[in-house]
This record gives structure tokens, sequence and C-alpha cells, in this order.
């Protein structure tokens, strides 16, 4: 990942990593996060949930539809991000709950402020964390962002909410909410 070693992406992240597996090796496949179960299903056979929707890719990251603070909206799925984030004019006005350190492999550590924004999938709607970022990866993410068309960028606190499955052989993306 941009020239990053697992042993100098654990030093940034403070968590030990072994290995990177990117959307060059899952894009074969399809993958179901269980977050509740602590398990990550792999393999051709692992069906959709019942309400799934073609997603489209920007560089093998899924874009879905999502609703965020009322508004419909599309998301990049980024599974290797803890905090989500979301399109400044999205929180403007807001109050920030607070702040969280977070890192980018390329720019380093940094501090963001953070929002709860009410975000909906399949019906079902739960208050997430979102930062707001600045200075260098600030206007990378907006990039991204604009190059997608997406208003946030949603990680793994997705996942406490919804178990999520992934083909990018058959373009889809599916969330089941969660017993958890």
């Amino acid at each position: 990942m941009a020239c990053f070693s697992p042993e100098r992406l654990s030093e940034l992240s403070g968590i030990q990593i072994d290995a990177l597996i990117g959307c060059d090796i899952l894009s074969e496949l399809t993958v179901r996060f269980r977050w509740h179960d602590r398990k990550i299903d792999i393999g051709e056979d692992v069906p959709d949930a019942p309400s799934h929707e073609h997603f489209t890719p920007l560089m093998g990251t899924p874009v879905f539809s999502v609703g965020l603070g009322g508004r419909d909206a599309k998301a990049l799925f980024d599974t290797g991000a803890h905090l989500s984030y979301i399109d400044p004019a999205l929180v403007a006005g807001m109050k920030a709950t607070g702040n969280k350190a977070d890192f980018h492999p390329m720019c380093g550590p940094y501090i963001a402020p953070t929002y709860m924004v009410s975000t909906s999938l399949v019906g079902f709607e739960h208050d997430l964390k979102y930062g707001v970022l600045s200075g260098t990866v600030g206007q990378m993410t907006a990039m991204a962002m604009a190059a997608s068309g997406t208003s946030a960028i949603i990680g793994t606190s997705l996942l406490e909410h919804f178990d999520c499955t992934i083909s990018w052989q058959r373009g889809t993306v599916s969330w089941t909410p969660n017993q958890g």
C-alpha cells in the first residue's frame, strides 16, 4: 500500500498488522463481514443478503447508497478505516462532539473533529461518528469523494450495526442488521 510495509502500518496504527489483503485479491471473491461473530466469510459461494444493491467500484472500493442526516447520498466503503469521514458541507453548523486521532499512511497521524450523523441503510437508522479532515489528507479525501460522487467514506463502524456482504464478481453489496 503506497510502498508501506505491514511493519510501518503497524507502527502508525498501533495495531499488529501481519498482512494487507486488498481489492486486487478480494475482487475475485465474495466477502461477508460478521462483526459481532468476529468472522469473515470468504468464497465464491457466500450469498447476498435478501436486500442488496449493485455498487459502482472506485479503484475496487464499493460505492453504495446510504442516508446521511436524512439525505440520500452515496458513500465509499473503506474496510480499512476505523473512523468514517463526511463532506464538511453535511455537518456545517453542527457542533463537533469531540476529536479522534487517526492516521493516513502517506500523511501520518492527525486529529479530526468528529460529528454524530444519522446514517440509514435498508430501513434501519443509527448515529455514526464521522470525522472532518483538513490539510493534505482533507484535500485527498475531497478528491476521492468528488471522483466517486460520494458524500462520505464509511469505515468499519458501520459493521457494528450491519453485517455486510460484498461480491465484486456480482457487483453487489448487501446489508443485514446484526443482532449484536
